[in-house]
């Protein structure tokens, strides 16, 4: 995918959940498209500013999956 489309990256945020293969998904998703890193973050940030997002309690997760490095995302 070359642009992503935020009603589709929306769509994928808000269907994260807390489970280990849901975290290792979209981490995965994510690194794969770190060149877009920029507007991933802006479009996270506008899921989370809604309040029906997860992600709090993934990333307090994510924190304890070595297989991840969000330091690669930048």
């Amino acid at each position: 995918m070359d642009s992503l489309d935020e009603s589709w990256v929306e769509k994928k945020l808000l269907a994260a959940t807390n489970t280990q293969e849901s975290v290792q998904s979209l981490s995965m998703w994510a690194l794969h498209h770190k060149t877009q890193h920029e507007k991933i973050v802006a479009i996270w940030f506008k899921v989370l500013k809604m309040g029906t997002l997860v992600l709090p309690e993934i990333f307090r997760d994510m924190h304890h999956c070595r297989s991840i490095e969000l330091g690669n995302l930048l």
